[in-house]
Protein backbone atom coordinates (compact mmCIF):
# COMPACT_ATOMS: atom_id res chain seq x y z
CA UNK A 1 0.00 0.00 0.00
CA UNK A 2 1.47 3.38 -1.03
CA UNK A 3 0.46 6.65 0.68
CA UNK A 4 1.46 10.25 -0.09
CA UNK A 5 1.62 12.80 2.73
CA UNK A 6 2.24 16.51 2.13
CA UNK A 7 3.30 18.71 5.04
CA UNK A 8 1.74 22.13 4.90
CA UNK A 9 4.65 24.24 6.09
CA UNK A 10 7.62 24.61 3.81
CA UNK A 11 10.65 22.77 5.16
CA UNK A 12 14.07 22.95 3.58
CA UNK A 13 16.78 20.42 4.29
CA UNK A 14 19.26 23.29 4.67
CA UNK A 15 17.16 24.79 7.47
CA UNK A 16 17.00 21.63 9.54
CA UNK A 17 19.58 22.96 12.00
CA UNK A 18 21.71 19.85 11.94
CA UNK A 19 25.00 21.80 11.85
CA UNK A 20 24.02 24.62 14.20
CA UNK A 21 25.04 24.93 17.84
CA UNK A 22 22.87 25.37 20.92
CA UNK A 23 23.97 26.53 24.36
CA UNK A 24 22.93 25.83 27.93
CA UNK A 25 24.19 28.47 30.34
CA UNK A 26 23.42 29.56 33.84
CA UNK A 27 24.55 30.13 37.39
CA UNK A 28 24.62 27.90 40.45
CA UNK A 29 23.52 29.83 43.54
CA UNK A 30 22.81 29.18 47.20
CA UNK A 31 19.47 30.00 48.82
CA UNK A 32 20.66 33.56 49.52
CA UNK A 33 21.45 34.14 45.86
CA UNK A 34 25.21 33.94 46.31
CA UNK A 35 27.26 32.13 43.64
CA UNK A 36 28.61 28.66 44.42
CA UNK A 37 32.08 28.21 42.91
CA UNK A 38 33.67 24.87 41.95
CA UNK A 39 30.37 22.99 41.78
CA UNK A 40 30.38 19.93 39.51
CA UNK A 41 27.99 20.26 36.55
CA UNK A 42 27.75 17.07 34.47
CA UNK A 43 25.91 16.94 31.14
CA UNK A 44 24.35 13.64 30.03
CA UNK A 45 23.08 13.61 26.44
CA UNK A 46 20.32 11.01 26.17
CA UNK A 47 18.96 9.85 22.81
CA UNK A 48 15.76 7.86 22.57
CA UNK A 49 16.34 4.98 20.15
CA UNK A 50 12.89 3.41 20.02
CA UNK A 51 9.89 2.74 22.22
CA UNK A 52 11.30 -0.59 23.41
CA UNK A 53 15.08 -0.10 23.44
CA UNK A 54 16.96 1.61 26.26
CA UNK A 55 18.11 5.11 25.28
CA UNK A 56 21.70 5.80 24.33
CA UNK A 57 23.67 7.95 26.75
CA UNK A 58 26.72 9.82 25.46
CA UNK A 59 29.84 9.94 27.64
CA UNK A 60 29.17 12.57 30.32
CA UNK A 61 30.86 15.95 30.08
CA UNK A 62 31.81 17.78 33.28
CA UNK A 63 32.34 21.47 33.90
CA UNK A 64 33.17 23.31 37.14
CA UNK A 65 31.44 26.55 38.00
CA UNK A 66 33.61 29.65 38.07
CA UNK A 67 34.03 32.03 40.96
CA UNK A 68 30.79 33.70 39.86
CA UNK A 69 28.93 30.36 39.84
CA UNK A 70 28.55 30.29 36.04
CA UNK A 71 28.64 27.29 33.71
CA UNK A 72 28.18 26.85 29.96
CA UNK A 73 27.77 23.89 27.60
CA UNK A 74 27.62 23.92 23.80
CA UNK A 75 26.31 21.06 21.65
CA UNK A 76 25.13 20.39 18.12
CA UNK A 77 21.45 21.20 17.85
CA UNK A 78 19.14 18.23 17.40
CA UNK A 79 16.46 18.25 14.67
CA UNK A 80 13.79 16.83 16.97
CA UNK A 81 13.13 16.02 20.59
CA UNK A 82 14.56 12.49 20.51
CA UNK A 83 17.68 13.76 22.32
CA UNK A 84 17.56 15.52 25.67
CA UNK A 85 20.31 16.86 27.90
CA UNK A 86 20.31 16.40 31.68
CA UNK A 87 22.62 18.54 33.80
CA UNK A 88 23.36 17.09 37.24
CA UNK A 89 24.81 19.62 39.71
CA UNK A 90 26.66 18.46 42.84
CA UNK A 91 28.63 20.17 45.57
CA UNK A 92 29.54 18.94 49.06
CA UNK A 93 27.20 20.25 51.74
CA UNK A 94 24.41 21.02 49.26
CA UNK A 95 21.49 19.08 47.84
CA UNK A 96 22.04 17.68 44.35
CA UNK A 97 19.97 19.47 41.72
CA UNK A 98 19.41 19.11 37.98
CA UNK A 99 18.24 20.76 34.79
CA UNK A 100 16.48 19.22 31.78
CA UNK A 101 17.57 20.71 28.47
CA UNK A 102 15.70 20.30 25.20
CA UNK A 103 18.61 20.34 22.77
CA UNK A 104 16.57 21.96 20.00
CA UNK A 105 17.15 25.44 21.47
CA UNK A 106 19.27 27.48 23.87
CA UNK A 107 18.46 27.49 27.56
CA UNK A 108 19.56 29.79 30.34
CA UNK A 109 18.69 29.11 33.97
CA UNK A 110 19.86 29.88 37.50
CA UNK A 111 19.98 26.76 39.68
CA UNK A 112 19.61 27.05 43.45
CA UNK A 113 21.27 24.52 45.75
CA UNK A 114 19.83 24.27 49.25
CA UNK A 115 20.26 22.09 52.30
CA UNK A 116 20.37 18.34 51.55
CA UNK A 117 17.31 16.38 52.68
CA UNK A 118 16.92 12.64 53.27
CA UNK A 119 14.42 10.33 51.60
CA UNK A 120 14.35 6.83 53.09
CA UNK A 121 12.33 3.67 53.52
CA UNK A 122 12.31 -0.11 53.58
CA UNK A 123 11.86 -2.89 51.00
CA UNK A 124 9.96 -5.98 52.17
CA UNK A 125 8.58 -9.20 50.73
CA UNK A 126 4.94 -10.29 50.62
CA UNK A 127 5.22 -11.47 54.25
CA UNK A 128 6.58 -8.11 55.44
CA UNK A 129 10.11 -9.49 55.85
CA UNK A 130 12.97 -7.11 54.91
CA UNK A 131 14.77 -7.75 51.62
CA UNK A 132 18.51 -7.10 51.70
CA UNK A 133 20.58 -6.01 48.68
CA UNK A 134 17.58 -4.85 46.65
CA UNK A 135 18.46 -2.19 44.11
CA UNK A 136 16.57 1.09 44.58
CA UNK A 137 16.88 3.75 41.89
CA UNK A 138 15.20 7.10 41.48
CA UNK A 139 13.30 6.52 38.25
CA UNK A 140 11.52 9.84 38.10
CA UNK A 141 12.23 13.16 39.77
CA UNK A 142 10.55 16.55 39.39
CA UNK A 143 11.76 19.98 40.46
CA UNK A 144 9.16 22.74 40.32
CA UNK A 145 10.44 25.96 38.77
CA UNK A 146 8.71 29.33 38.50
CA UNK A 147 5.85 30.07 36.10
CA UNK A 148 4.51 26.50 36.03
CA UNK A 149 7.79 25.14 34.63
CA UNK A 150 9.49 22.04 35.95
CA UNK A 151 12.58 19.93 35.26
CA UNK A 152 12.40 16.15 35.04
CA UNK A 153 15.00 13.57 35.99
CA UNK A 154 14.83 10.05 34.54
CA UNK A 155 16.43 6.77 35.58
CA UNK A 156 18.77 6.66 32.59
CA UNK A 157 20.95 9.22 34.41
CA UNK A 158 20.33 7.89 37.93
CA UNK A 159 23.99 7.04 38.64
CA UNK A 160 24.05 9.53 41.56
CA UNK A 161 20.63 8.20 42.66
CA UNK A 162 21.20 4.44 42.86
CA UNK A 163 21.47 2.60 46.21
CA UNK A 164 21.15 -0.90 47.70
CA UNK A 165 19.14 -1.91 50.76
CA UNK A 166 21.08 -2.94 53.87
CA UNK A 167 20.67 -6.15 55.88
CA UNK A 168 17.47 -4.72 57.40
CA UNK A 169 16.00 -3.88 54.00
CA UNK A 170 16.44 -0.15 54.50
CA UNK A 171 17.55 2.39 51.90
CA UNK A 172 18.27 6.11 52.06
CA UNK A 173 19.06 9.00 49.71
CA UNK A 174 20.70 11.72 51.78
CA UNK A 175 21.37 14.60 49.37
CA UNK A 176 18.05 15.45 47.75
CA UNK A 177 16.48 18.89 47.26
CA UNK A 178 13.48 19.55 49.51
CA UNK A 179 11.48 21.14 46.67
CA UNK A 180 11.56 18.00 44.49
CA UNK A 181 9.38 14.88 44.40
CA UNK A 182 10.46 11.36 43.42
CA UNK A 183 9.42 7.86 42.39
CA UNK A 184 11.47 4.65 42.41
CA UNK A 185 12.13 1.47 40.49
CA UNK A 186 13.07 -1.42 42.79
CA UNK A 187 14.50 -4.75 41.70
CA UNK A 188 16.03 -7.93 43.11
CA UNK A 189 16.85 -11.27 41.50
CA UNK A 190 13.88 -13.62 41.95
CA UNK A 191 11.50 -10.73 42.67
CA UNK A 192 9.10 -8.75 40.51
CA UNK A 193 10.44 -5.35 39.52
CA UNK A 194 8.28 -2.62 41.06
CA UNK A 195 7.77 0.88 39.64
CA UNK A 196 6.17 3.29 42.10
CA UNK A 197 5.34 5.93 39.47
CA UNK A 198 1.84 5.94 38.00
CA UNK A 199 2.08 6.77 34.25
CA UNK A 200 -1.45 8.19 34.35
CA UNK A 201 -0.65 10.67 37.12
CA UNK A 202 0.34 14.32 36.73
CA UNK A 203 3.91 14.33 35.37
CA UNK A 204 4.57 17.60 37.23
CA UNK A 205 4.64 15.75 40.57
CA UNK A 206 5.91 12.38 41.76
CA UNK A 207 4.73 10.40 44.79
CA UNK A 208 7.43 10.86 47.46
CA UNK A 209 8.93 14.00 49.00
CA UNK A 210 12.30 14.42 50.76
CA UNK A 211 11.82 14.29 54.50
CA UNK A 212 9.83 11.05 54.28
CA UNK A 213 11.67 8.21 56.03
CA UNK A 214 8.86 5.65 56.40
CA UNK A 215 8.37 4.57 52.77
CA UNK A 216 7.51 0.88 52.39
CA UNK A 217 7.88 -0.91 49.05
CA UNK A 218 6.72 -4.53 48.67
CA UNK A 219 8.54 -6.80 46.20
CA UNK A 220 6.41 -9.88 45.43
CA UNK A 221 7.87 -13.08 43.93
CA UNK A 222 8.60 -12.74 40.23
CA UNK A 223 6.42 -14.22 37.52
CA UNK A 224 8.17 -15.71 34.49
CA UNK A 225 7.00 -16.03 30.92
CA UNK A 226 8.51 -18.41 28.36
CA UNK A 227 7.70 -18.97 24.71
CA UNK A 228 8.94 -19.48 21.18
CA UNK A 229 8.98 -17.62 17.87
CA UNK A 230 8.06 -19.75 14.83
CA UNK A 231 6.99 -19.25 11.23
CA UNK A 232 3.26 -19.82 10.83
CA UNK A 233 3.63 -21.58 7.47
CA UNK A 234 5.93 -24.43 8.51
CA UNK A 235 6.58 -24.02 12.26
CA UNK A 236 10.32 -23.39 11.92
CA UNK A 237 11.92 -21.57 14.89
CA UNK A 238 13.50 -18.21 14.18
CA UNK A 239 16.32 -16.75 16.28
CA UNK A 240 17.58 -13.22 16.64
CA UNK A 241 14.18 -11.52 16.86
CA UNK A 242 13.49 -8.95 19.56
CA UNK A 243 10.44 -9.71 21.72
CA UNK A 244 8.82 -7.49 24.37
CA UNK A 245 6.27 -8.10 27.13
CA UNK A 246 3.89 -5.21 27.82
CA UNK A 247 1.50 -4.91 30.76
CA UNK A 248 -2.02 -4.55 29.40
CA UNK A 249 -2.61 -1.68 31.85
CA UNK A 250 -0.03 0.33 29.87
CA UNK A 251 2.46 0.46 32.72
CA UNK A 252 6.16 -0.22 32.26
CA UNK A 253 7.27 -2.76 29.60
CA UNK A 254 9.83 -5.45 30.27
CA UNK A 255 13.37 -5.31 29.02
CA UNK A 256 13.38 -6.76 25.48
CA UNK A 257 14.40 -10.40 25.00
CA UNK A 258 16.02 -11.83 21.86
CA UNK A 259 14.92 -15.24 20.62
CA UNK A 260 17.57 -17.99 20.65
CA UNK A 261 18.44 -20.20 17.69
CA UNK A 262 15.67 -22.58 18.72
CA UNK A 263 13.22 -19.64 18.75
CA UNK A 264 12.87 -19.61 22.53
CA UNK A 265 12.65 -16.53 24.74
CA UNK A 266 12.14 -15.91 28.45
CA UNK A 267 11.08 -12.96 30.61
CA UNK A 268 11.70 -12.77 34.36
CA UNK A 269 11.09 -10.20 37.07
CA UNK A 270 7.46 -9.67 35.98
CA UNK A 271 4.61 -8.65 38.24
CA UNK A 272 1.40 -10.65 38.38
CA UNK A 273 -1.27 -9.57 35.91
CA UNK A 274 -2.09 -9.59 32.21
CA UNK A 275 0.84 -9.16 29.83
CA UNK A 276 0.95 -8.86 26.05
CA UNK A 277 3.85 -10.52 24.22
CA UNK A 278 4.75 -9.14 20.79
CA UNK A 279 7.58 -8.58 18.35
CA UNK A 280 9.48 -5.34 18.75
CA UNK A 281 10.13 -3.46 15.50
CA UNK A 282 13.78 -3.16 14.44
CA UNK A 283 15.55 0.06 15.36
CA UNK A 284 16.39 0.68 11.71
CA UNK A 285 15.05 -0.63 8.43
CA UNK A 286 12.08 -2.79 7.52
CA UNK A 287 11.07 -5.73 9.72
CA UNK A 288 11.39 -9.19 8.14
CA UNK A 289 8.34 -10.54 9.98
CA UNK A 290 5.21 -9.56 11.86
CA UNK A 291 3.13 -11.60 14.32
CA UNK A 292 -0.17 -11.36 16.16
CA UNK A 293 0.42 -10.34 19.81
CA UNK A 294 -0.41 -12.96 22.46
CA UNK A 295 -1.89 -12.14 25.89
CA UNK A 296 -0.99 -14.11 29.02
CA UNK A 297 -2.27 -13.92 32.61
CA UNK A 298 0.63 -14.29 35.04
CA UNK A 299 0.49 -15.33 38.70
CA UNK A 300 3.06 -14.25 41.29
CA UNK A 301 5.83 -16.81 41.72
CA UNK A 302 4.74 -18.92 38.75
CA UNK A 303 6.15 -19.59 35.29
CA UNK A 304 3.83 -19.45 32.26
CA UNK A 305 4.93 -21.56 29.30
CA UNK A 306 3.63 -22.23 25.82
CA UNK A 307 3.46 -18.73 24.37
CA UNK A 308 4.01 -18.90 20.59
CA UNK A 309 4.45 -15.95 18.27
CA UNK A 310 3.55 -17.07 14.74
CA UNK A 311 5.50 -15.18 12.09
CA UNK A 312 4.01 -14.05 8.78
CA UNK A 313 5.22 -11.70 6.07
CA UNK A 314 2.06 -9.56 6.27
CA UNK A 315 1.85 -6.44 4.11
CA UNK A 316 4.03 -3.36 3.60
CA UNK A 317 2.82 0.23 3.91
CA UNK A 318 4.89 2.80 2.00
CA UNK A 319 4.48 6.50 2.81
CA UNK A 320 6.09 9.28 0.78
CA UNK A 321 6.31 12.61 2.59
CA UNK A 322 6.68 15.81 0.56
CA UNK A 323 6.82 19.52 1.28
CA UNK A 324 3.32 20.90 0.70
CA UNK A 325 4.62 23.97 -1.16
CA UNK A 326 7.73 22.90 -3.06
CA UNK A 327 6.85 19.23 -3.57
CA UNK A 328 10.31 18.16 -2.49
CA UNK A 329 10.63 14.95 -0.45
CA UNK A 330 11.29 15.44 3.27
CA UNK A 331 13.90 13.24 4.91
CA UNK A 332 13.76 12.27 8.59
CA UNK A 333 10.07 13.13 8.97
CA UNK A 334 8.26 11.17 11.68
CA UNK A 335 5.04 9.24 11.03
CA UNK A 336 2.66 7.72 13.54
CA UNK A 337 0.57 4.79 12.27
CA UNK A 338 -2.12 2.91 14.17
CA UNK A 339 -3.73 -0.48 13.68
CA UNK A 340 -7.51 -0.63 13.99
CA UNK A 341 -7.34 -4.25 15.17
CA UNK A 342 -5.46 -3.66 18.42
CA UNK A 343 -4.94 0.13 18.61
CA UNK A 344 -1.18 -0.38 18.51
CA UNK A 345 0.98 2.58 17.50
CA UNK A 346 4.05 2.41 15.28
CA UNK A 347 6.50 5.26 14.82
CA UNK A 348 8.72 5.38 11.71
CA UNK A 349 10.90 7.93 9.92
CA UNK A 350 11.41 8.75 6.28
CA UNK A 351 14.73 8.05 4.55
CA UNK A 352 16.71 10.52 2.44
CA UNK A 353 14.17 10.13 -0.39
CA UNK A 354 11.24 11.01 1.89
CA UNK A 355 10.00 7.40 1.89
CA UNK A 356 9.06 5.39 4.98
CA UNK A 357 8.13 1.69 5.02
CA UNK A 358 6.37 -0.38 7.67
CA UNK A 359 5.56 -4.10 7.64
CA UNK A 360 2.14 -4.73 9.20
CA UNK A 361 -0.40 -7.46 9.79
CA UNK A 362 -3.29 -7.58 7.29
CA UNK A 363 -6.12 -5.22 8.23
CA UNK A 364 -6.94 -1.52 8.49
CA UNK A 365 -4.19 0.95 9.39
CA UNK A 366 -4.26 4.73 9.70
CA UNK A 367 -1.50 7.34 9.29
CA UNK A 368 -2.41 9.46 12.31
CA UNK A 369 0.20 12.17 11.78
CA UNK A 370 3.27 13.12 9.78
CA UNK A 371 5.55 15.89 10.99
CA UNK A 372 9.09 17.16 11.24
CA UNK A 373 10.38 19.35 14.04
Amino acid sequence: LAVLCCLGAALSQEASGENEQVKCTGRVLDTEGKPIPDASVILYEVQKVSEYDPPKVSPPREKRTGSDGTFAFTAATKPDESQVGYLIVRKGGFATTWLQWSMTEDRECDLTMGEPTELAGIVVDENDRPIADARVRIEFGVIDRQDDEYDLLEAVVSEPFDVRTDADGRFAFSNLPAEATFDFVVSKVGRATVHTYDPESDCAEAQFSPGQTDIKIILPPEAKLQGTVRTKSDGKPVGGLKVVALPVDLAYPSEPAVSSEDGSFCFGGLAAGCWRVQLAPPTDGLADWVAEPVDANLAAGQTTNGITLELVKGAIIEVLVKDGESGRPIADARLEITSSQDDMWSSIRTDETGLAKLRVLPGEHCVEMAYKE
